[in-house]
């Protein structure tokens, strides 16, 4: 059961590597993973905070990372979930410990496993969620964008993975463009704009960035401000 836990990157450019908190929308440059981790923003990321404990403590001593660790493991025991479920959430504890310390493989390892446990469609769709962050993160658009479709078939309120999905398309359509093929570009950038639009409609008051290129590019329509 994972219980909405996430790595967040809804701002992930795998080029810049920026992050936003989806609570407070404030940008974290750097690692698409680890930032949103250490956003303390108070009431605004405490939620990703408990949700990111870290179990492989022997590689990390700070004492943000063992509070994680002892908070994740106390809800785990108190959570009257069955035991398929509580094991889908070790799995998934322990993919997000491995991508925060850029141990892709072993993530993706985990959160396979935690998928074939995890039946809730919701919690599936974090774990969804964080494997299109690692293939995003490794040049592999193809697929991320495949597993963040997935991730919103089974949660459409996840502006997040609509944000990612954007952000992809638009670098897609900055390359078709370097490369002199306006159609193939505008083309891209119509898919960033309707996916845009969508995860603004569910998170009105984040993406600015998004919206201003909405606006700037003739693409925004009336009703999707607010």
């Amino acid at each position: 059961m994972v219980i909405g836990f996430q790595i967040d990157g809804s701002r992930f450019d795998a080029r810049r590597g920026i992050t936003d908190c989806t609570e407070c929308g404030e940008s974290h440059e750097g690692s698409a993973i680890v930032d949103t981790i250490r956003c303390f923003n108070p009431g605004h990321c405490t939620s990703f905070l408990i949700g990111s404990p870290m179990p492989r403590t022997q590689r990390n001593d700070n004492f943000i990372d063992k509070s994680f660790t002892v908070m994740a493991d106390m809800i785990l025991k108190m959570l009257p979930t069955q035991k398929r479920a509580k094991e889908a959430f070790v799995y998934y504890r322990d993919g997000m410990s491995a991508q925060a310390d850029g141990e892709y493989a072993e993530a993706m390892q985990n959160y396979e496993e935690a998928l074939t446990l995890e039946d809730d469609p919701y919690d599936r769709s974090f774990i969804l969620y964080n494997m299109g962050l690692i293939h995003a993160s490794n040049g592999e658009h193809d697929v991320a964008l495949k597993l963040y479709h997935e991730a919103i078939e089974n949660n459409p309120r996840m502006p997040q993975a609509l944000n990612n999905i954007a952000v992809i398309h638009h670098y897609l359509g900055e390359q078709a463009e370097e490369a002199g093929d306006k159609d193939a570009a505008n083309e891209q950038y119509d898919q960033a704009a309707e996916h845009w639009e969508r995860a603004i409609r569910l998170a009105p008051n984040n993406y600015i960035e998004a919206q201003n290129w909405l606006k700037t590019t003739g693409r925004s329509k009336l009703d999707v401000f607010f």
